[in-house]
């Protein structure tokens, strides 16, 4: 009857005076299911709103053991402290493009470099960017340690290793937050 009259769930639940608590979220979820012949078109603001779409369960992927926390530890205290981060920013959802973002942690340099997708190819055509301006020594000295997510994009960790101009104990692909 309160909907009928116009009123809010939330005016609802503050009005009702039974032995029940009612919450304005008890009311959406009754009104959701239907109750008492009760049906979104009889609350005002939830007709003009769309559903939430809910993000698909992304798969994990699988990473070397030179990708743990323990293996960027084991580098020692001076190559940890002069690591680079390296993620992914993505844009809009319409637009694909996205950049590829390497941040010094000492200097807090950080590089921009775009991306087409975000994919383990256009990352790997992005740091062939970097070596072709810094040369093969240029990438080993500057890039001795980086730390990335387990996203896909970063999965082909051999191809970022051999553009960066490492080996397997100067690079660790690490985690970070």
């Amino acid at each position: 009857d309160c909907l009928r009259r116009g009123l809010s769930p939330e005016q609802m639940a503050a009005r009702n005076g039974g032995p029940v608590d009612l919450s304005p979220s008890t009311i959406y979820r009754w009104v959701s299911a239907g109750y008492d012949g009760m049906t979104n078109m009889e609350l005002r603001r939830k007709v003009g709103y769309r559903p939430r779409k809910r993000a698909a369960g992304r798969a994990a992927t699988r990473h070397s053991a030179r990708r743990s926390h323990a293996a960027f530890l084991a580098l020692g205290e001076d190559a940890c402290a002069a690591a680079w981060e390296m993620d992914t920013v993505e844009g809009a959802r319409e637009d694909s493009a996205c950049l590829l973002t390497l941040l010094h942690r000492p200097s807090r340099l950080q590089l921009a470099l775009p991306l087409e997708e975000k994919t383990a190819g256009c990352v790997a055509d992005a740091l062939e960017g970097v070596r072709a301006i810094l040369g093969a020594d240029g990438t080993r000295r500057v890039f001795r340690a980086v730390l990335t997510d387990n996203g896909a994009e970063f999965s082909d960790e051999a191809a970022i290793a051999a553009l960066l101009g490492c080996f397997s104990q100067q690079l660790n692909l690490g985690f970070h937050d």
